[in-house]
């Protein structure tokens, strides 16, 4: 991860547990992106996902994402 710019870096946090996926994003500057409850379940699977993308589409500064996602009480760090 050493060639990341943290300064044009959207950070999401995505908190999963058994009825809904709380997600938060910030930028550098602690600027907040996304603070937002989805429903654990199919037909919600796909929008924490296209909320993110969102922001990545839009002419900004923004050109890396981290999220670190807990899920079945591990850790797991997903850079993209």
């Amino acid at each position: 991860m050493s060639n990341i710019k943290y300064i044009s870096t959207l950070f999401v946090d995505i908190d999963v547990n058994s009825r809904s996926n709380m997600v938060y994003a910030i930028d550098f500057d602690e600027n907040e992106y996304i603070c937002a409850f989805f429903s654990n379940n199919q037909p919600n699977a796909d929008k924490p996902s296209d909320k993110i993308v969102k922001y990545m589409d839009k002419p900004s500064s923004l050109d890396a994402i981290i999220v670190a996602l807990e899920a079945t009480s591990t850790l797991h760090l997903l850079r993209y």
